[in-house]
């Protein structure tokens, strides 16, 4: 297999498996928020459980340096993972600080408000551009409650019926993922088919 259709697989791979959304969690929160390079803190205004799975995407373009060098992405110029420099980074409540860069899906390390900012440990007036996070919080879905006395029979027996089928799964990845990875499968058959169809080299 050609390197670049292995690379394409590894990435739908990575995509696919950072999209999965745990078995009974539905989505409770969706907000996009806009978080400038030289900010101590940009509050997101959502309220965090600890039980509570969080996926981020973020893009855009800041630097913890104003030289076009250090002008990067969500992921900072710093290689390796954890805090780094340039880092898009969050904080609950009063809990650890940790990295998030341009893709995060995990779960909630505290309860509290959810911050955001760029990780510096310098003087931030000199930073520069902004990076757009879209948030996604997705909390674990309350048991169904038993039907009351005013309930028809028919609907008890329907209610007992999906109990003893178990609870109902929710969707495993959320609408930007699987379009995310459809559009991705998209263009792995396009550049299977290029690939396939190219005259030889030196012809």
């Amino acid at each position: 297999m050609k390197p670049g259709i292995l690379l394409a697989f590894l990435l739908l791979a990575i995509g696919a498996a950072y999209c999965t959304i745990p078995q009974g969690y539905v989505l409770a929160h969706n907000k996009t928020l806009i978080v400038p390079a030289n900010a101590e803190w940009v509050d997101s205004g959502l309220n965090i459980s600890e039980s509570d799975y969080l996926v981020v995407s973020a893009s855009g373009r800041w630097g913890y340096d104003p030289r076009p060098q250090f002008v990067k992405g969500p992921d900072g110029s710093v290689e390796g993972p954890g805090l780094q420099l340039g880092r898009l980074s969050a904080i609950i409540g009063n809990g650890t600080e940790f990295a998030v860069g341009s893709q995060y899906g995990g779960f909630a390390n505290g309860a509290g408000t959810l911050k955001m900012h760029m990780y510096d440990t310098t003087l931030r007036k000199d930073n520069t551009g902004n990076v757009s996070a879209n948030v996604l919080v997705y909390s674990k879905q309350a048991p169904k409650e038993a039907g009351d006395a005013n309930k028809s029979q028919v609907e008890e027996e329907s209610q007992a019926a999906t109990q003893n089928e178990g609870p109902a799964e929710p969707p495993p990845r959320d609408a930007g993922c699987t379009a995310g990875i459809m559009l991705m499968m998209a263009l792995i058959a396009l550049y299977v088919r290029q690939t396939q169809f190219a005259p030889p080299k030196g012809k």
